[in-house]
Parts: C-alpha cells; structure tokens; sequence
C-alpha cells in the first residue's frame, strides 16, 4: 500500500521567510480542511477553489488574487476545478510581517495576531508573475538564493497588499522605511559584514540585524543608496572578488566557488557565465594570454 504525498512541500525554509507549494486533489478525504496554518500567510491560487474563514463570506480563490491567512485562521474549502487546490504560499516571521503591514496600516500594531485585515485581494499580472518565478527558482535544479527569494518576495507583498487596500478605498498611510539620514549607515554595515563574510551563508535576517534594522528596511535603504537589490549587489561582489584567484594558473576552481559561498563548481560557473559572458576557465586562458577580447559583462547578474 502507497502513502500518498503530503498536500504542502516546503521548498525553502530561512529564520525570517519561508515558501512552499500546495497540491490536493478534490477527492482526498481531508479535501476541505487540509493545510490549516500556524504562521501568517499568503497565498497565490494556482487553480480555482471556493474558500471559506471561519465567520466570514466564502469566496472564489483563483489566479487573479491572493490569499491572505492569519496565524492560526481556520478556513474550508470546496472543490471548483476538477485539478483541487493548487497553490503557492510564503510565508514571513511575525517580525517581519508586522513591520511591513504596520507600515502600510499602522493601526495593524494594535492586532499583532491578526496583521491580515482582509480573506483576499487583487494580484496584478507582475506580482503573480514574480512569485511565480520565485517558486520555479526554489524548485529549480540550481541551489536557491534565500536572499534573493525573500528580497523579491517582501516586494511582492508589498505591491498586493496596497492593491488590496486601494481595492476597498483605503488608502494605505505608508510611514518613511529608513530615515534618510541613516541610509548610507545601513549600507555601509551591510558591505562591510559581507565583505568580512562571503565565505559563509548570508541571509537578509543576518544582514538586517547586522545593520539595526528589519528586513523590509534594509531593502529600501539598499534600493535607495545603491539603486539595485541586495541580492545583485551580493553576487556582484562574490563574481567580482573571484577574479584575481580564478586567473591564477594553479588555483583550485572549486576551492574558489566554495570559498565564495557558491554551492558548488557548477553553480559558480553558471553565475560567471552569466555575468561575464564566459566560464572561468575560460577566463584564466584568457589571462594566460594576456587578452580580454570579446570579454562582456553583463549588468544584470
């Protein structure tokens, strides 16, 4: 006798965020109350499903909106397409949520359990196609970048829950996310901590407590000051810094990928490949010759 697979797959599980995938069939037996929460949620329906909070109206969860759950919101659901209920969900820690929610809905601080004012709301077209690309990213073949994940997905939320607001005439009262007057300082904490660290796994939670101040606010600063994200800016400089080992004729290459923090040779090769238009062996053939023609970088690594 098989045991079926369970409906929720995690795919990435970091101090501050978390993501995964649903999948239940119509005839399941635990079809209507299957993937209860305990964290706060939210969800982007890859089918159609009738879902019902508990003392709320029932409605219809499907690709054009997102799902919002409170920690612990008990809900059902009815079967609408003959695919069940499929799914992709993030979720962040009660920190995080709260500094992001609070910032569009400062009265949220009063409700710290129930920072989801709303079942659902509208998903526009590029926040469905982001996360989206999240998920095939983090169920993809090549090891995940936590960073850039949470970094896309705090975005992500970001954008629909001021559609969902607008969508009910509420105008998010959106406070400042950084000081102005602070931002080089968080900047500059966060260079210098990855400087001293590439070697190890670095997380945005990481980063944003070196820096003294949550996650949310380190992307804003980091998109203030340098006019890109975190995420490109760390593979920049992890690229950058293999440069001068890679063209050494006797360096190990995966030595270099590891001691960058890359996962492996391959997942190190990809990236430069990406980024400089050729492999690191490559590279170093090149350097031997004393030649960098035809040599492209890309600004969008």
């Amino acid at each position: 006798m098989t045991t079926a697979a369970p409906p929720s797959r995690l795919l990435l599980d970091t101090d501050s965020f978390r993501a995964g995938r649903f999948a239940i069939a119509p005839d399941h037996p635990d079809f209507a109350e299957a993937g209860q929460v305990r964290r706060h949620v939210f969800v982007f329906p890859r089918t159609s499903v009738w879902i019902e909070h508990e003392r709320e109206r029932p409605f219809i969860a499907d690709p054009t909106i997102v799902t919002y759950y409170n920690r612990h919101q008990p809900y059902r659901r009815r079967a609408l397409d003959a695919r069940g209920d499929r799914c992709d969900w993030y979720s962040f820690a009660p920190a995080v949520m709260a500094d992001l929610v609070c910032r569009l809905d400062p009265p949220a601080e009063e409700r710290p359990e129930r920072p989801f004012r709303f079942t659902h709301g509208p998903s526009d077209p590029v926040a469905y196609a982001q996360q989206r690309l999240v998920a095939h990213h983090l169920d993809g073949p090549e090891p995940a970048d936590p960073v850039r994940a949470e970094e896309v997905m705090l975005r992500v939320l970001a954008r629909v829950l001021s559609a969902s607001y607008a969508a009910r005439g509420l105008a998010p009262r959106v406070r400042p996310f950084v000081d102005p007057a602070n931002v080089i300082g968080v900047v500059e904490r966060v260079r210098a901590h990855a400087l001293a660290h590439l070697d190890e796994r670095l997380t945005l939670s990481v980063l944003a407590g070196v820096a003294g101040c949550s996650t949310f606010q380190l992307c804003r600063a980091f998109q203030q000051a340098t006019g890109g994200a975190v995420h490109r800016w760390l593979l920049r400089l992890r690229l950058q810094a293999s440069l001068e080992r890679v063209a050494e004729p006797g360096s190990d290459l995966t030595a270099v990928a590891l001691d960058l923090g890359f996962a492996s040779h391959s997942h190190f090769t990809a990236a430069f490949r990406r980024t400089f238009g050729l492999t690191p062996s490559e590279l170093r053939r090149r350097a031997r010759l004393r030649t960098v023609a035809r040599l492209r970088v890309s600004a969008s690594c």
